[in-house]
C-alpha cells in the first residue's frame, strides 16, 4: 500500500513538472515573438523560428524573414551597381 501511494505521488509531481515546464515554454512565445519584432532582423527572426516554430506567430515570422531577405539583396544589388562603374574604369600600368 505505501509504494502504491509512493507511486501515484510521484506520478503526480511528474505531471505537475510536465506542466509547470509546458506552461513556462508557452508564456516566453509572446515575449520573444515581442523581441524579434523590436529588434526587426533577420536574425531575430530566425531565432524565433528555431524556438517555436509551430506557435502562431511562425508565418508572420517567416514572412517578414523573406521580406527582409529580399530587401537585403536588393540593397546589396544597389551597392554593387554604384561600385563597378568605379572599378571598370581603373587602368593599370
Amino acid at each position: 500500500m505505501r509504494i502504491r501511494r509512493l507511486t501515484e505521488s510521484v506520478t503526480v509531481a511528474s505531471l505537475l513538472c510536465f506542466l509547470l515546464l509546458a506552461l513556462a515554454s508557452c508564456s516566453s512565445t509572446p515575449s520573444d515573438w515581442s523581441n524579434a519584432r523590436k529588434r526587426d532582423s533577420a536574425y531575430s527572426y530566425e531565432k524565433s523560428l528555431d524556438q517555436h516554430s509551430q506557435s502562431g506567430y511562425a508565418a508572420q515570422a517567416k514572412r517578414r524573414l523573406a521580406e527582409l531577405k529580399t530587401e537585403g539583396e536588393a540593397k546589396s544589388e544597389r551597392v554593387w551597381q554604384r561600385l563597378v562603374p568605379h572599378f571598370t574604369n581603373v587602368t593599370t600600368n
